[in-house]
């Protein structure tokens, strides 16, 4: 399990540095897509690969500063945790099961 989180880490991390203008649909899932917009509070236009992976970086601690260097694969791996949360949470949210007992 540990293998394939990490193969798509680094895919993600490498893909972008090559390819950072790429549309971010080609990585992620519509629900992760959703969650970042509206974690960056952002209207409904597309993120490029580049916008997606500093979101969720940012999610994973990285402060996104002028003179910061690209995000790591430690604040990708704790962004991606925190990405799976906000998409479970907005998951359960439209299926009515939060707040019922």
């Amino acid at each position: 399990m540990y293998s394939l989180v990490a193969c798509r880490i680094l895919h993600t991390l490498y893909y972008e540095r090559l390819h950072p203008n790429v549309e971010a649909a080609t990585m992620f899932s519509s629900q992760e897509l959703r969650a970042l917009t509206y974690r960056e509070q952002r209207s409904n236009a597309s993120l490029t690969l580049h916008e997606a992976t500093t979101a969720i970086a940012k999610l994973g601690g990285y402060l996104a500063r002028k003179s910061d260097g690209p995000p790591g694969i430690k604040a990708l791996w704790s962004g991606f945790q925190s990405l799976q949360y906000i998409v479970e949470g907005i998951l359960l949210a439209e299926r009515g099961d939060v707040g019922k007992d």
